[in-house]
C-alpha cells in the first residue's frame, strides 16, 4: 500500500471513530443521530463537517472566537445568522436557540478539534394530516448556512488543512414527507404525497479542497437533493419550480 493510501485510510478510519462517537455514523445504528448536547426532546436533523484530522484538539474559546461567532453572516438572506445564545462546554462553544415549548430549536457548535456541527429541532419540521412533514427549505438553508460558516471560520480563526467530511443525518423519518417547498410547488399532503421508507437516513461525502474552489451552495444542494431522493421525489422543489436547474432557491420562504 502507497504511503498516500495509507494516509487515506487513516484518515478515514479518524472519520468513523469521531462520527461513532458522536451518533452519526451509520443510520441503522440504534442511538443514530442522538443529540449530543442533552437536548431533550433532540435534534432531528443533524449535520457534521469534520476537519482532516479530528484527533487534534487545537481551539481554545477566546473571545475572539465568540466574537466571530456572533458576526456570522446568513448566505441566503444575506443578514445575520441568528444561531441562538452562546454557550461554551467541555468539547464544543455552543450557540442554542431559544426552545420553542420544550423543545429545541436549532443550535451551532464549535468543537474544539476545528469540527462544526449545525443540530435542528423543532424547527425543523411540523405536522400535518397526521404525519411528519420535515421542511426541506428551512433544512437546506440552515446546512448552507453551517457550511457558510466552516467556509468563514476556515479562512480565518481555524485554518484547517483539506480535506473534510461532510455528514448529515435525519431521525424519526419513517412515513415522513417533506413539506414547505419553495413558491410554485404543489405543499399539499395527502395519501398519495411521497414519504420517506426508513427509520432514520444519512449521507457522507468527502470534500477534497475546502476554499474559494468550493461552491458552498453547490455542496448545500447537493444535500437538498439526498434529501429529496431519500424522500421519494423526483424534483428539487428547495428551486424555482420554473427552471430549477439555474439553482434559484427559495429565498422568498426561508427566514430565522
Amino acid at each position: 500500500m502507497s504511503s498516500g493510501m495509507a494516509e487515506t485510510e487513516l484518515r478515514r478510519a479518524r472519520w468513523v471513530r469521531h462520527r461513532k462517537r458522536l451518533a452519526l455514523h451509520l443510520p441503522q445504528d440504534s442511538g443514530f443521530c442522538a443529540d449530543p448536547f442533552g437536548h431533550e426532546p433532540g435534534a432531528s436533523v443533524r449535520m457534521l463537517v469534520l476537519p482532516s484530522d479530528p484527533d487534534q484538539e487545537f481551539l481554545d474559546f477566546t473571545p475572539s472566537l465568540w466574537q466571530s461567532l456572533s458576526q456570522l453572516m446568513d448566505p441566503v438572506t444575506g443578514k445575520s445568522a441568528r444561531w441562538g445564545h452562546p454557550r461554551p462546554t467541555s468539547e464544543a462553544a455552543l450557540l442554542k436557540s431559544p426552545q420553542t415549548g420544550n423543545s429545541l430549536s436549532r443550535y451551532l457548535a464549535v468543537y474544539r478539534n476545528g469540527a462544526i456541527e449545525v443540530g435542528l429541532g423543532a424547527e425543523a419540521f411540523f405536522e400535518s394530516q397526521g404525519r411528519r412533514c420535515f421542511r426541506l427549505v428551512t433544512i437546506v438553508g440552515r446546512l448552507w448556512a453551517g457550511l457558510s460558516t466552516y467556509s468563514a471560520l476556515q479562512a480565518g480563526v481555524l485554518s484547517i488543512s483539506n480535506p473534510c467530511q461532510v455528514v448529515v443525518g435525519l431521525r424519526c423519518t419513517e412515513g415522513a414527507s417533506l413539506g414547505q417547498l419553495n413558491a410554485g410547488w404543489d405543499a399539499h399532503i395527502d395519501e398519495y404525497t411521497p414519504r420517506c421508507l426508513a427509520p432514520a437516513i444519512g449521507l457522507a461525502f468527502t470534500v477534497d479542497c475546502w476554499g474559494e474552489s468550493v461552491s458552498i451552495r453547490e455542496l448545500a444542494f447537493r444535500i437538498g437533493g439526498w434529501l429529496e431522493d431519500s424522500f421519494g421525489s423526483m424534483e428539487r422543489r428547495f428551486l424555482n419550480p420554473s427552471n430549477p436547474d439555474e439553482g434559484s432557491f427559495a429565498a422568498a420562504t426561508y427566514g430565522w
